[in-house]
């Protein structure tokens, strides 16, 4: 039996990791033979235990040239029968990479980008490194011109294909129920953002301007939902509460920590907000929008792409505390044009990031590359 490797040496547990889980248990879902091979310990093979998925441990390789391990992977490899692997962490190419050289070329890799590039990669060795990758996904359009600008690989082999978003977007829960649920005031305009608690995510952000807003006589609430980021303490959730308490907005930000049920979250507030820097993709950003959730994003990274340049939701300047602020006064201004585009997004997200729709182009990326006998 010919399988696939979903293969990933990351110890870390993030947007990366989570779909890379997602998509192994996605294809196999689809019967294709999936063994993934990850770090013993690691929070991926934590996480993997409570799925149907076969697991073989391996030794956490070094980012470049790490031939023993190569030979040890390799060795492995021809024990499963692996026609070809899956990867998404950068750190795993030149591993895969040296593993085909092994091979004779004779297994396949797809690499799905997780992270922008934003630097010229087109010297020898990365030219020599992508080489090896048969496939390469890019989440969204502005991925793809980075791989065209900073490198020299094969644009024929790069495939454009969104995450997928799984979730029930069923009307179950009335947005009363949701306000009640979080303890919010009906009368107020909610703004909502939902993540880990970081810097790089805005809610400081969020924070101020609130403040700014409630000065201008904007009756707005904020809704936080999200636990701290592992291993950074909790001096972020200190700058937070040290921001609340300078602003006197005790009674006006609401904090939760994370939950599995995030419609509740999205039916209960009027705004969600991408307040990050640079999003690469922002899967929150897909839920809001299948949820008929209003959206404000940042004009940066792959936000307005997603918000196909804000006909599916309002963008602001990265930072421009004004232009967020001009930008929600204009949402509450005009609900009648916020439900429109709304409606809009959702009818959209519901079929271009279904389950369905993004996993009949991965496959079709794999019956390209011939691997159609790695199915039951």
């Amino acid at each position: 039996m010919e399988n696939i490797a979903f293969y990933c040496s990351s110890i870390s547990w993030g947007g990366l990791e989570m779909n890379f889980v997602r998509f192994a248990n996605r294809l196999k879902n689809r019967k294709f033979n999936i063994i993934v091979y990850c770090i013993e310990g690691s929070p991926i093979a934590d996480n993997l235990k409570t799925t149907q998925l076969d697991v073989v441990y391996v030794n956490r390789n070094k980012k470049y040239y790490d031939i023993v391990n190569a030979l040890k992977v390799k060795k492995q490899f021809k024990k499963d029968n692996i026609k070809a692997v899956w990867i998404r962490d950068t750190r795993d190419i030149s591993l895969v990479g040296l593993v085909k050289t092994l091979t004779g070329n004779s297994i396949k890799i797809i690499y799905q980008q997780a992270m922008q590039i934003g630097v010229k990669k087109k010297d020898f060795l990365h030219t020599l490194r992508f080489s090896k990758i048969d496939a390469w996904i890019s989440l969204l359009q502005f991925l793809s011109n980075q791989v065209k600008e900073f490198t020299s690989f094969d644009s024929t082999k790069n495939h454009i294909i969104p995450l997928a978003v799984e979730i029930n977007s069923e009307n179950r829960i009335t947005k009363l129920e949701a306000q009640q649920f979080f303890n919010l005031k009906s009368n107020k305009f909610i703004i909502g953002i939902i993540g880990r608690l970081s810097i790089q995510k805005g809610q400081h952000f969020l924070i101020e301007q609130i403040a700014a807003l409630k000065q201008q006589n904007i009756d707005v609430e904020l809704l936080i939902v999200g636990e701290d980021t592992q291993g950074e303490g909790d001096s972020f959730k200190n700058l937070l509460n040290e921001l609340i308490l300078k602003h006197n907005l005790k009674a006006d930000v609401h904090f939760f920590p994370f939950m599995t049920n995030v419609e509740l979250f999205y039916k209960a507030v009027d705004v969600f907000a991408m307040t990050s820097k640079g999003e690469t993709f922002g899967n929150v950003t897909i839920e809001a929008m299948v949820y008929g959730t209003p959206i404000i994003g940042t004009n940066s990274s792959g936000t307005p792409e997603i918000l196909d340049y804000g006909k599916l939701g309002n963008l602001y300047e990265v930072g421009n505390g004004t232009d967020f602020c001009n930008q929600i006064k204009w949402m509450i201004n005009h609900p009648e044009d916020v439900k429109k585009r709304t409606l809009k997004a959702q009818q959209i997200a519901k079929h271009k990031y279904s389950v369905d729709v993004v996993c009949n182009q991965i496959e079709n990326v794999l019956t390209v590359l011939n691997l159609n006998a790695c199915k039951s």
